[in-house]
């Protein structure tokens, strides 16, 4: 096994990047800025004739702003006195405790090949769906619309991919979590026909613990290309009961319909206009609290650890109704071009990302972009909506959201 492992080590081809980036956010209590500095190699190579081994490490320092210590810095401050009575310390922990807040393995899995089948095992990159950032008939869902450097987190899992006829083909996933106490399944076959992707999706996500408690749900993406590029990709959640017990009533569906469009200007120019629609969010933005995003506040050790709940699980918007606009244009000896604006079409506040990279070179790449909320609701929160009450305690979060953010990165190819 050690020979065949220096073996692959020896023949492995070795991609990834070396990255440094700062970024400043304006508007925010405590530190507003952050550098990164970050090393992914990722080394592929063949163990036999069909089987491949991939494997990403990835060592990433971190200076500057730390949400944990602002986090406790917040305690502190507002209601430090309180806990002070409890026997409460407000020291936040170490940013760096062990190897692994600095060293971790971000892809590692075998590609297995065969003529009629092709299985994927280990921690691997998934997203399912057509559509733009928002994807219904995900069941790995994350948003990096408002992180573009970011990417997707490795997943534990198996992947099979079955082809059939020419155009078609069946893919099935089975994923645990890192605790191996919940997991997310499920099968996704694709027809092509009148050059029509059609791909009704089943899925699966267990309650922790317990395999049988869980929500299943389906769905259905449809992508083709008539004139214009469109998608229609939508979702539902199946189990009524587990939805009225989590605070909503009756089904859950989510819906992306969308359009891009490709000029003949520069060497490329793309616009992307998309619809969204998400039962799971709030309706009447009067109630809006960023704690429906899943944010959760620090908790020290002195206190239960359901002290400061979050809402519910993280995600990126807390509304229902969303128009997302996007262009992409490349040119001028290998400059890019990006802007992305997400309306919420509740409350008019409006997120727009800009981005602009240059190439130089065939390994470097220099970007600068940033988020800046327009208008007064979601991405310009109120006063409100950064109020959080746990009982006796009270605290004001609007130290945490910035008014407008940027960052700079350059990275190096390998």
């Amino acid at each position: 096994m050690l020979l065949l492992g220096l073996t692959w080590a020896e023949a492995a081809e070795v991609t990834g990047y070396v990255e440094g980036r700062a970024s400043y956010q304006h508007g925010v209590d405590g530190t507003p800025w952050e550098t990164v500095e970050r090393i992914r190699p990722t080394f592929e190579g063949a163990l036999h004739e069909r089987v491949d081994l991939v494997a990403t490490p990835q060592v990433m320092l971190v200076q500057g702003r730390d949400p944990v210590e602002e986090g406790y810095r917040l305690l502190d401050e507002q209601v430090g006195a309180i806990l002070e009575t409890a026997g409460c310390s407000l020291d936040a922990p170490d940013r760096y405790d062990s190897a692994d807040d600095v060293l971790s393995v971000e892809r590692l899995y075998l590609d297995v090949y065969h003529p009629k089948i092709d299985v994927r095992v280990g921690r691997q990159a998934l997203n399912w769906g057509s559509a733009q950032f928002f994807n219904p008939t995900d069941l790995f869902s994350q948003n990096l619309l408002a992180t573009p450097w970011q990417e997707r987190a490795g997943v534990d899992a198996v992947r099979t991919t079955v082809p059939f006829g020419e155009r078609h083909q069946v893919v099935a996933v089975a994923a645990l979590d890192r605790s191996l106490d919940s997991g997310r399944f499920g099968v996704r076959p694709t027809f092509n026909v009148a050059s029509t992707d059609i791909s009704p999706v089943l899925g699966y996500v267990s309650a922790a613990n317990d395999f049988g408690g869980g929500m299943p749900s389906v769905g259905l993406d449809l992508r083709g290309q008539l004139v214009v590029g469109w998608w229609v990709e939508a979702a539902t959640d199946l189990d009524g009961a587990a939805i009225e017990a989590d605070g909503r009533e009756g089904l859950a569906p989510r819906l992306s319909v969308g359009l891009d469009y490709s000029l003949p200007v520069l060497d490329s120019f793309l616009i992307v206009g998309q619809y969204s629609y998400d039962a799971t969010g709030v309706e009447d933005p009067a109630l809006y609290s960023l704690l429906d995003r899943g944010l959760t506040v620090a908790t020290p050790s002195c206190l239960p650890a359901d002290a400061f709940p979050p809402s519910g699980e993280p995600r990126f918007t807390i509304g229902r109704h969303y128009a997302l606009l996007a262009v992409r244009a490349v040119g001028f000896d290998n400059w890019m071009l990006s802007a992305s604006g997400l309306m919420n079409l509740q409350d008019r506040s409006t997120l727009v990302v800009p981005s602009l990279a240059w190439a130089p070179g065939e390994r470097w790449t220099a970007t600068v972009g940033g988020n800046v909320g327009v208008g007064e609701g979601e991405f310009v929160p109120t006063a409100s909506m950064t109020q959080f009450d746990y009982g006796i305690l009270s605290l004001d979060g609007s130290g945490f959201v910035p008014r407008w953010s940027g960052y700079a990165t350059v990275r190096f190819s390998l």
